[in-house]
């Protein structure tokens, strides 16, 4: 059973293990800095201003978990192929392991590595992602008919 679960999820725990890489790091990689003092875009009437670096976060968020998401639609789609999988299987996998695993990694953040907090806004773009990659799987899944046998809705 595991080794079927390594063998046909094999892209998807990479991404995995990358969005926790990314998530306990005490630092952002200099990669994504824009610029050395990265200017203010728009002030609010709160203490924190928004900035290039909580736009970046964000985005980082929701392009992560569109990615994760899409793999394992794919992966789900390639094992239904071979197993049948029922839709609640596949909801579970796709939908909601994604959601559980964007807040478990808010909290382990805010719990287990001290630099790092745990907010409701980076949650809210991991299922943000979670829905937008949905949405892209199942547009590429009708465009291009990868499996007619699973649907998700």
């Amino acid at each position: 059973m595991i080794m079927n679960v390594l063998k046909n999820y094999k892209f998807s725990i990479f991404i995995v293990f990358a969005i926790f890489y990314l998530c306990v790091r005490p630092t952002v990689p200099d990669v994504f800095y824009l610029s050395e003092n990265n200017k203010i875009i728009y002030e609010t009437e709160s203490s924190a201003p928004f900035t290039l670096l909580s736009l970046r976060d964000f985005l980082g968020h929701v392009f992560a978990y569109v990615f994760l998401t899409f793999t394992l639609c794919m992966e789900t789609t390639k094992y239904a192929k071979e197993k049948t999988l029922s839709r609640l299987q596949c909801i579970c996998v796709c939908i909601l392991l994604p959601i559980l695993y964007g807040g478990i990694m808010e909290f382990v953040q805010e719990f287990f590595f001290p630099p790092r907090s745990a907010e409701w806004s980076d949650w809210i773009a991991d299922v943000m992602g979670v829905v937008i990659g949905m949405c892209l799987f199942m547009f590429v899944n009708k465009k291009f008919k990868l499996n007619t046998n699973v649907t998700f809705f």
